[in-house]
């Protein structure tokens, strides 16, 4: 807590500063484009590892059709050449159960193969999911650094040549608002929210204190907000 003239007791929140630089963040076009790309591969990231269980339930088929084909693999090893089932199977399908067994057994050698191929794919599959995290984690410093960057644009003073200030506005000689004075006009008014929300006005209404706000922003945009609430207490408009 930290005290002020009058014995005005307010708390800078670090969440008025995080609520400006986030709304900063939001309209900086160098660091969203490094953030839609650090979406992007993050979400390549996600579709890798799904790719890995599909492969993978591939092989559970697989598996499931080896255990039938070697239940009927023993089936045959019963059926002696002329038993009546032996007889019926050449009847029906032109072969008999020694053809059967024999069909079977190649056909599990196949799908042996092909199950081992499959296991290679999961594998393939896994390494390029490996590959994706890594790359994923190099754009998370990659983000890093840009926030630090966006934070450093977020702090550096703003040119004031061509500004007019006063209680009634702001006007730009040469134009309309640029980024930087919407920033602080933005920033003027949370700060007047932030201060009626703690009592600190009294009689005073949020766009009052919002004007002040804007003469101190304008002058010394480099300062702290605490130290721009205090000193807007401390003016004659707001005593």
């Amino acid at each position: 807590m930290v005290r002020y003239a009058r014995r005005v007791n307010f708390y800078p929140t670090p969440l008025i500063i995080m609520v400006d630089f986030d709304q900063f963040l939001d309209g900086d076009k160098d660091y969203q484009l490094i953030l839609q790309r650090h979406q992007q591969v993050h979400g390549e990231v996600r579709m890798k590892a799904y790719e890995i269980m599909h492969e993978a339930r591939k092989i559970k088929g697989l598996l499931l059709a080896t255990d039938l084909l070697v239940d009927k693999l023993s089936e045959h090893e019963c059926v002696g050449s002329g038993d009546k089932d032996d007889v019926t199977l050449k009847r029906l399908t032109a072969l008999d159960s020694d053809d059967w067994y024999s069909m079977i057994g190649e056909t599990l050698n196949l799908i042996r193969d092909q199950i081992v191929e499959q296991c290679q794919q999961v594998v393939l599959a896994k390494h390029t999911h490996e590959k994706a995290k890594e790359t994923a984690s190099q754009h998370c410093d990659s983000l890093a650094a840009a926030r630090e960057e966006a934070k450093k644009r977020f702090e550096r003073p703003p040119k004031s040549r061509g500004i007019q200030i006063g209680r009634q506005g702001i006007h730009c000689l040469h134009g309309s608002l640029t980024p930087s004075m919407n920033h602080k006009i933005t920033r003027a008014r949370t700060l007047a929210q932030e201060m009626d929300a703690f009592g600190l006005l009294k009689n005073h209404t949020v766009n009052e204190a919002e004007a002040v706000i804007k003469d101190i922003l304008f002058a010394c945009a480099d300062m702290d907000n605490q130290r721009v609430c205090a000193q807007a207490l401390q003016t004659s408009s707001l005593n």
